[in-house]
């Protein structure tokens, strides 16, 4: 249950730019909402979950996924833990920065100084050339990927191709 508010978290996020993983956390949020409802989660999600990791730890190291598989419960409140510490430590550190102009109070090293962040914005996108360049790499990317996922379907047999 408890891999189902990380899941919700980064599901819902990666929904925003792909709807391949919109059922997913639709799956995530029904899991959720009965758990904060205390009601058992009646979707096979994080078994799903479980069986998947515990599968491709298999083929690494049957004693990876073994151990996995036995440990999942407490593995999964390890990660859930450090996922929302890393998340609360990042904000700070954002914080921190925004009002501080630095990462951590009373420290002068930080890798997020104004001038470092300016030299990679100049770098970056210090002109319109570039800016018009970069859209077209990505239109260009998109493309391709469209083009790609076209290509990789079947394709319908001859007699197929007749009968339509």
């Amino acid at each position: 249950m408890v891999l189902c508010i990380v899941a919700l978290v980064v599901l819902g996020f990666l929904s925003i730019f792909s709807a391949e993983y919109r059922p997913l956390a639709r799956e995530a949020l029904r899991c959720v909402t009965r758990m904060l409802t205390l009601r058992p989660c009646e979707s096979s999600f994080e078994q799903r979950i479980k069986s998947g990791v515990t599968t491709r730890l298999m083929g690494v190291s049957p004693g990876i996924g073994g151990f996995f598989y036995k440990h999942f419960s407490i593995l999964s409140w390890a990660f859930t833990g450090s996922f929302f510490a890393s998340m609360a430590y990042s904000l700070y550190s954002l914080y921190n920065y925004v009002t501080l102009h630095t990462c951590t109070p009373g420290s002068t090293t930080c890798p997020l100084t104004h001038n470092s962040l300016q030299l990679w914005y100049d770098a970056l996108i210090g002109s319109w050339e570039a800016v018009a360049i970069y859209i077209a790499i990505a239109a260009i990317a998109i493309l391709m990927v469209k083009s790609g996922r076209g290509a990789s379907q079947p394709q319908p047999s001859e007699e197929e191709q007749e009968e339509g």
